[in-house]
């Protein structure tokens, strides 16, 4: 039962009837195709529709194959991070979990941090009412915490595999990288400064990237994983030109402190990494002018960097009165602007994921929620220690990447509010790939006393 390479059996079922993974494959290329093609005449309805259909197919596939479906189709949705993509691919992920569970013959569900994601959503919730604009705060609470942690909490009760686990990612990482690749094309050939193909928000982009970096490294020193190199080599090559092409500094940083943590441990990782991200800034000159507007080097003051130090400044000042309950979600832009209305640049939210969460859930919210993030990864820091000691240095590797990846977006969420939409649903799927490895831990390691389960037989 130590062994986190076997599979995960909640409840026995019969073996689901699996399509060729060449079908699998082929659908994959033609949602590519479609959205690129969408793309090229500027027409995003033609991807959608393309996206939904293939995805419908897929799933009546899939339907009693949950692992298949979270591996290979769920990533589809960073091909193009559209909103209600993300709903109807989330929609087909219950179906296809509910199939599988029924196929057992009885209803189990578990929910890890129970009662705090309970007073999480009851907080959200009331914060949803104090909203100036009720749709919009229901918007972003429904996609940014709602659904991530819906699909946090039916992943813990999958039956995913660790190999599994490993082809999510690996099927993650090659959309984006060929969305890394292209988006360098898309620049050489014409001139598309900052852009990131089918990507509106170039940070929200860099966030995907940053956190993939690391998993794809351990994936590439893995001894297990050997048999893939040449396709992860292709991969974090993709990953890291699309993160440099993005240039964005506070990703970038928090990136590289990700890979010096995840180093600890192989240093061969830096070895591959640096001179890969050095050969990507000598492609991509335009990023060292950028990072040298932080020391004052350039005719253009860095705005950017001022300006949010000035938000912060005054991000404190109002969090004195609004520390406990909040300003209600998404009424920080409100507030913020009319109490200081002469700020260098516009504050739509206070460029940090932690005044962020206070000022949309208030404080109890706040401490909840990344009380459980910090909890997952000490837990799975726990673990990794007693993994290199018990000699499974592949399991470890893959939990201290996991780690790695969430510390991307906590310490890039230093600096920008990088835990939104879709950064919010991979960075809770990362949290809970991490919490079904340490299912299999001594109690001491385990989620806790925290969780409870509903079932109906």
């Amino acid at each position: 039962m130590n062994d986190l390479s076997t599979d995960i059996r909640l409840n026995p079922v019969a073996a689901p009837r699996t399509p060729p993974l060449l079908f699998i494959g082929l659908l994959i290329v033609i949602v590519a195709l479609s959205l690129l093609a969408a793309w090229i005449v500027n027409k995003p309805q033609i991807g959608i529709l393309a996206a939904f259909v293939a995805g419908v197919g897929l799933a009546a596939l899939l339907f009693y194959n949950f692992r298949l479906f979270l591996t290979f189709l769920f990533p589809i949705i960073y091909l193009y991070p559209n909103n209600n993509l993300y709903l109807a691919l989330i929609i087909l992920l219950t179906v296809s979990f509910a199939a599988e569970r029924f196929a057992s013959g009885r209803i189990w569900l578990s929910v890890p941090y129970g009662y705090r994601i309970i007073i999480i959503l009851a907080l959200g919730i009331a914060a949803v009412g104090r909203s100036f604009e009720p749709d919009i705060g229901r918007f972003f609470f429904q996609y940014s915490i709602l659904l991530p942690l819906y699909v946090f909490i039916i992943i813990y009760n999958s039956q995913i595999s660790t190999t599994d686990i490993h082809l999510h990612i690996r099927t993650a990482g090659l959309v984006m990288a060929l969305i890394g690749f292209l988006s360098v094309g898309n620049y050489v050939m014409f001139g598309a400064y900052r852009q990131v193909i089918n990507w509106g928000s170039i940070n929200i982009a860099s966030v995907i990237f940053g956190m993939l970096i690391p998993l794809t490294l351990a994936h590439i020193f893995d001894e297990r994983q050997k048999s893939w190199q040449k396709l992860d080599a292709f991969i974090i090559a993709g990953l890291t030109v699309g993160l440099v092409l993005t240039q964005t500094r506070a990703i970038l940083l928090a990136t590289i402190v990700a890979i010096l943590l995840l180093a600890r441990r192989d240093r061969r990782i830096l070895i591959l990494f640096i001179p890969g991200l050095l050969l990507a800034v000598a492609m991509l000159p335009s990023v060292i002018g950028r990072m040298m507007m932080l020391f004052g080097v350039g005719v253009i003051p860095d705005w950017s960097a001022v300006g949010r130090i000035q938000i912060w400044k005054n991000s404190l000042m109002l969090l004195k009165d609004h520390w406990f309950w909040g300003l209600g979600v998404q009424n920080f832009y409100e507030v913020y602007n009319a109490l200081f209305p002469y700020s260098l640049i516009g504050a739509s939210h206070p460029h940090n994921i932690y005044l962020r969460m206070i000022f949309d859930y208030g404080f109890i919210a706040a401490v909840f929620f990344f009380s459980i993030i910090f909890s997952i990864i000490w837990r799975g820091y726990c673990r990794v220690g007693y993994l290199y000691k018990q000699g499974e240095i592949s399991d470890g590797k893959l939990m201290s990447a996991l780690n790695a990846a969430l510390f991307v977006v906590l310490v890039g969420g230093l600096l920008d509010s990088c835990l939104t939409m879709v950064i919010a649903l991979f960075f809770w799927t990362l949290c809970a790939f991490q919490v079904v490895l340490l299912k299999r831990t001594p109690p001491s390691l385990g989620v806790g006393s925290s969780s409870f389960a509903l079932s109906l037989e």
